[in-house]
């Protein structure tokens, strides 16, 4: 997990398969949460890019997305895994 630096709040990124995680959080909330957040997030993403894109040849086909909201959908799964 790497950090941006921010005065007001934390910003944390992960990269994976050349897909940025981001997560924007108030500072000083625990660094633990945010990186088991973030592995949650990464986990489900890849999840459901294999249903919808298949699992063969993932990172080409994620690179190959033209739309700016393929994954808006995605959306709701976050907001499970933030609960």
């Amino acid at each position: 997990m790497r950090q941006i630096d921010n005065k007001s709040f934390g910003i944390f990124y992960k990269i994976s398969s050349y897909v940025v995680f981001t997560v924007i959080v108030e500072n000083g909330y625990p660094l633990k949460l945010v990186n088991v957040f973030l592995d949650t997030v990464i986990t489900a993403f890849f999840d459901e890019a294999k249903t919808i894109l298949g699992s063969n040849n993932l990172q080409s086909r994620l690179e190959s997305i033209q739309g700016s909201h393929y994954f808006i959908k995605f959306d709701r799964i976050i907001k499970q895994k933030k609960r």
